[in-house]
């Protein structure tokens, strides 16, 4: 973490001459890739929102470790600073959404996120994260386990429940893929079926593991979860694809309902009714076979 904040005060100052204080702990830092990667974005997404909004040439990054082993990631301006209940507003503007998100996302994985501001007295943000995996947690499979691998899963997972809905997460952030697994596994009606990074990978995860759902964010290498929500589709019309986007829809439809997706989500403000969604897809299935890719309704 601290190379890596190091690396990003750097480039912020090349890209915005915004000159960035950093005062590392050289011993704060966390095993968890998805930890290290979302606390990166997110002091990023701060350097940005503060060349952008702050009106100052200069910002404080601090990162320290508590004896709770905890990281704290502390990010201060002396811009203009804003009314943070604003940030409840989070839908009406992106600035304010991308904070929400912030919060959402650490609070997914363990953390938490604070602000402290007010017109004219600047901006403090907190960010802080658990250093290890938490007692209890179960980390993400292997890519050699049935849930990821590209093969074919032969019969249901002994601990899912029978008629479980079958879920395929596409997301280049490992990060996000393992906070959502999480979530959705807290519930039993949800089955995580497989795991992919961009479209390429989500085609071919498509056809070895017939999902019922496919929850496809929509910019990712190698291909874009809008071409690939197409492909898929024209190719496996009973699979639904539900797009999920950190960046809301400026459009009455985004890309990826166009391409064929049934519903679009922005990622933390609209998590809790992906997954509202979801459970309200599994109970369309009691007393009645869910029309999905097994069940081959007379295409």
């Amino acid at each position: 973490m601290p190379a890596a904040l190091a690396w990003l005060a750097d480039w912020t100052r090349k890209k915005y001459g915004l000159e960035v204080e950093l005062h590392a702990d050289p011993r704060a830092s966390s095993d968890r890739k998805d930890i290290r990667t979302l606390l990166l974005e997110s002091v990023r997404e701060l350097l940005f929102n503060a060349v952008k909004h702050a009106r100052v040439d200069r910002i404080t990054v601090d990162l320290t470790s508590d004896p709770d082993d905890m990281l704290q990631i502390t990010v201060s301006d002396r811009g203009v600073g804003f009314d943070p209940a604003l940030v409840e507003q989070a839908q009406a503007d992106q600035i304010r959404w991308g904070l929400f998100s912030i919060r959402e996302r650490l609070t997914l994985l363990g953390g938490r996120f604070e602000i402290e501001s007010a017109p004219g007295r600047g901006s403090t943000f907190v960010l802080t994260a658990p250093r290890t995996m938490a007692p209890g947690s179960t980390a993400a499979p292997s890519p050699s386990s049935p849930a990821t691998a590209g093969a074919p899963v032969s019969g249901a997972v002994p601990s899912a429940p029978p008629r479980a809905l079958k879920i395929l997460l596409v997301d280049d952030h490992a990060g996000m893929r393992l906070a959502l697994r999480r979530l959705f596994l807290a519930r039993t009606e949800l089955q995580i079926v497989g795991e992919a990074a961009n479209g390429l990978e989500a085609i071919a995860q498509a056809r070895a593991l017939l999902p019922d759902v496919v929850v496809m964010d929509v910019w990712m290498p190698e291909m874009d979860g809008i071409e690939a929500t197409r492909r898929i589709r024209a190719e496996f019309p009973s699979i639904h694809v539900l797009g999920f986007s950190m960046y809301p829809r400026t459009e009455p439809l985004h890309g990826i309902e166009q391409a064929g997706a049934e519903g679009f989500f922005v990622k933390g403000a609209d998590t809790q009714r992906l997954v509202d969604h979801l459970l309200s897809m599994h109970k369309s299935t009691c007393g009645a076979v869910f029309v999905g890719p097994n069940s081959e309704p007379g295409n």
